[in-house]
Formats: structure tokens, sequence, C-alpha cells
């Protein structure tokens, strides 16, 4: 049994309606499996459902971050004995998406999307950033170009976080790690914090190669939805708890994206090209820890 979650906005909503489509064309849902919508502002005309029925419709009383939204999916995976498939609403799903991450592995796991590779082909371009007419122009090419790449690419890829666009969790993963942490704020962090916890824990964080999906990128936040006070107000809230919370020179590993951090302990990029990841994150906590006794 899977347990699917999805949010939708208002100023996203259109986005919405491209995800549904294409989820449930491309697809294979099993008997038991349940898909939950969740509204987040009380905008979503239901009456687009009747096309879907499998769809249970939750709407919120007032608007919730992410970690809020998502925890509201953990508990409902948890109480069905179920994977979680937490997904974005400004997603394209595409054909046979879903088999590489029904394996049965102790990892957090993602499909790769267009922020991971782009492509120029003759019948579909990606672009790291995208908008919803670079799809709708020419939606027939996109399923061609994701068979190529299912040809190329096999395997996982172990990460020491990825960003949760589309993120399957596992009961198991679910039980030991538990909620996300809303003290993130409205979004931001709480998805790699969720990453950090689940390898301490004892699980990998992992893409999926053979899984690639349109991934449009923050259209519910920055790309779409916020100010940029309000964007700026939010990263500064999250990029300083996550500071407070795991150290800096994770943040600089993970929020930053400063890979020298790594040649500030011997061994740390042989550590990651081994795969172990687990070593990395905790070598760099204890960095963080003697700075702060000195």
């Amino acid at each position: 049994m899977k347990v699917f979650g999805m949010v939708t906005t208002a100023k996203s909503e259109h986005y919405t309606d491209v995800a549904l489509k294409t989820f449930f064309e491309t697809t294979k849902l099993e008997r038991r499996d349940l898909f939950f919508l969740i509204d987040n502002d009380q905008t979503f005309a239901a009456s687009k459902l009747d096309t879907y029925p499998q769809v249970n419709l939750i709407v919120n009383n007032q608007p919730l971050s992410f970690s809020s939204n998502a925890n509201q999916m953990v508990d409902m995976a948890m109480r069905y004995d179920s994977d979680l498939y937490f997904m974005n609403n400004d997603v394209v799903f595409t054909s046979d998406w879903l088999e590489p991450l029904m394996v049965d592995r102790p990892a957090i796991l993602s499909p790769l999307c267009n922020r991971e590779i782009q492509y120029q082909t003759n019948v579909f371009t990606t672009k790291m950033i995208m908008e919803l007419d670079d799809y709708l122009s020419n939606s027939s090419g996109l399923n061609p170009l994701v068979h190529a790449h299912r040809q190329q690419m096999s395997g996982y890829l172990k990460l020491v976080v990825l960003p949760f666009f589309c993120v399957k969790i596992p009961l198991p993963v679910l039980r030991d790690v538990g909620h996300f942490d809303e003290d993130f704020g409205k979004a931001g962090g709480e998805d790699y914090d969720y990453c950090l916890r689940a390898l301490l824990s004892g699980y990998s964080v992992e893409f999926a190669r053979q899984s690639y999906l349109l991934h449009f990128g923050g259209k519910s936040s920055w790309a779409g939805g916020e100010t940029r006070e309000e964007q700026d107000r939010r990263e500064l809230h999250f990029r300083s708890y996550f500071a407070v919370k795991w150290g800096i020179p994770l943040l600089r590993l993970i929020l930053l994206e400063d890979p020298t951090v790594l040649d500030e302990v011997p061994g740390l990029r042989a550590e990651i090209e081994k795969g172990n990841q687990l070593a990395v994150v905790q070598a760099l906590r204890s960095q963080n820890e003697v700075a702060i006794k000195l």
C-alpha cells in the first residue's frame, strides 16, 4: 500500500491541474493506494476532482507551512502502515516514473528532474528553471526524452541530502525519524534536515537514476508566491535555524553549497567518493562542536 500526498495553493493551482492529469495518466495505482490533495488556502475548486475519484481532498483551516502539510501526510501514512510519497504540485509526471522508487531499500528516494540534469534535444529541451508554457507548448516531446534518459541510466545515487520535490519516505524511516521539524518556517531547510536525521538513524538518501520528472520549482514561494522581501525573510529564518541546529560547516556544505568545507577535514572527499555520507555528516558536526568549545 502507498500513500500519496500533494499540496495546492491559490497561486499555483494551474500547476496542480497539470500535475494531477499527468500523475493519473502515468501512475499505476493498486486498489488500496490512497491519494490526498491538501488545499492549503481554501481556494481549490473541488469540482475539478470529478475527473479523479481517487483523490481525497483535505482543506486546511488556514495556510500551513511545507513541514506542517508534510506532517499531515506522515500521520496518514503511519495510520495506514504505508510508505509515503510526498509530491510538489508543480511537477509533470512521466511514463514509468514510479517503478524505480518501488524497490525495497532502506533509503529516502527521489526521482531526478531538470534541476539535476538538463537536456537539449530535437524533441524536448529542459532547463534548470522552467515555466508551465515550456511544457505545454511541446508536451508530447517529454516522454520520448524520458525514455531515452531511462535507457542511459541505472541504479541509485547516494547523497547527503536532496530536495523533497517528489520523495518516497519508506514506513521504517517514518517510524524511526518521525515528523518534519516545523520550526524551519514556511518552506526551506526542513527537507535537508529530514535527510540528515535519516542518515543519523542508519538510512541512506538516494536519487533513483531511471526516474526523471519535470519540476518547475518554487511556484508557491520564491518563483510565484512571494515578494523579494518575503523571500529574504523566509530564507534568513530557515538558514539561521539550520545553522543553530546543525552547525556552520553543514550549513556551508548543504545550504550555501560550498564544497570547500570538505577540504578542511582530511579524508572527507574520499568518504564522499566511497558513498559514506554518514561519516561526512558526523565529521562536520564534530567540527562545529570544536569551534563552539574554542
